[in-house]
C-alpha cells in the first residue's frame, strides 16, 4: 500500500563552503534524516514517484538587478532495501514562476541530473547548470527534485532535513499518493519536516580568488568593530556567515561586530576596480 512516510536516519551536520552566494530558507542546514515521501511500506521498501519543490524569490534576499543562478544544492537520504548497491537518477528543475507558487504558471528555465548511490545519503548534493541562467531579482524561482522511482531497484529516496526551522514553506506533490499538486508539508500533517533545498548564485570564479590591492582588514579575530582598510573607494561590501546566507551589505569601512555569534564570516568587498573576498573571525 502506498502511503506518505517520513523516514529516520543518522545525525549529520553540514557547514556551505562558499564559491557562490547561497540563499536558504533553512534556519539550520543540519541533515537530520529523510523527510515525508510517498512509499510502500511492505517488504522491500522502497518509494515511488516524489517531487520536491521550493521557491526563493532573490530580491527578498536583498539582491537587485540581475541575478545569475548557478544551481542547487540539497539532501537526499538513500535506503537500499534490496541489496544491490544501484545508483539512482535525480533531476532538478529551475523554473520562473508567473505567480505566486505553487499557484503561478511554471516556465522551465533550465535542469541538471546527477546520480546518486548509498554512499552519499545525508550528504549536501551540488547540482550545477552546464551554463549559468540570468533572472530578474524580482523573479520567483522555483525549484524542483525529482528522484528516480525506487520501485525496481528497492530503493527509499526521498529530501532530507531536519525540524530545526525554515522561513518559507517545503513542498511535496506525488500523484501516486493522490497530492497532484505542490502542497506544504504541514498542508499533509507534517509540519516540523523541512527540507534543505538552496539556491546557488553564481559569482565569478575570479571573484571568489582575487584581493583588492593595498587592502586588509583588522583586528582579526573582532570582538566589536571590523575595520576595512583600503587605498580604493569602498563600493559595495557583504558579509555572509558560515552558512552562506547573506547578512550585511552595506558600504561602510566599519562593521559593528559586536551583536555576530562567535564563529567564521566571509565578507565579500568590491571598489570601482577589485573585488576581494576575505575571512574574519568573530570572537
Amino acid at each position: 500500500m502506498k502511503k506518505i512516510t517520513l523516514l529516520f536516519i543518522a545525525l549529520v551536520s553540514v557547514i556551505i563552503v562558499n564559491a557562490q552566494d547561497v540563499l536558504s530558507h533553512s534556519t539550520d542546514q543540519t541533515i537530520a534524516n529523510g523527510l515525508v515521501a510517498c512509499a510502500v511500506s511492505t517488504a522491500p521498501a522502497h518509494t515511488t514517484e516524489n517531487h520536491f519543490w521550493r521557491s526563493y524569490t532573490p530580491s527578498d534576499f536583498g539582491y537587485t538587478g540581475d541575478f545569475e543562478i548557478q544551481g542547487a544544492d540539497f539532501a537526499m537520504s538513500f535506503t537500499d532495501n534490496g541489496g544491490t548497491n544501484p545508483t539512482l537518477d535525480i533531476v532538478v528543475n529551475f523554473y520562473t514562476s508567473a505567480g505566486a507558487f505553487p499557484g503561478g504558471v511554471l516556465t522551465l528555465i533550465g535542469t541538471k541530473t546527477i546520480t546518486m548511490d548509498v554512499s552519499q545519503s545525508v550528504t549536501l548534493l551540488r547540482a550545477d547548470l552546464d551554463a549559468p541562467f540570468t533572472v530578474s531579482s524580482t523573479d520567483e524561482v522555483v525549484i524542483e527534485i525529482t528522484p528516480e522511482d525506487g520501485t525496481d531497484t528497492s530503493v527509499d529516496i526521498r529530501i532530507a532535513g531536519n525540524n530545526l526551522g525554515e522561513n518559507a514553506p517545503s513542498y511535496i506533490s506525488s500523484a501516486a499518493c493522490s497530492i497532484l499538486d505542490p502542497s506544504t508539508y504541514a498542508s499533509i500533517g507534517f509540519p516540523d519536516s523541512h527540507m534543505v533545498l538552496n539556491l546557488l548564485k553564481a559569482i565569478p570564479a575570479s571573484i571568489s580568488e582575487n584581493t583588492i590591492d593595498g587592502f586588509n582588514i583588522a583586528p582579526n579575530p573582532v570582538s566589536n568593530i571590523l575595520n576595512l582598510n583600503s587605498n580604493e573607494t569602498i563600493e559595495s561590501v557583504i558579509v555572509f556567515n558560515s552558512l552562506g546566507q547573506k547578512i550585511l551589505s552595506t558600504s561602510k569601512s566599519q562593521i559593528d561586530v559586536s551583536n555576530y555569534t562567535a564563529g567564521i564570516y566571509t565578507v565579500r568587498v568590491s571598489t570601482k576596480n577589485q573585488t576581494g573576498v576575505y575571512s574574519f573571525i568573530k570572537k
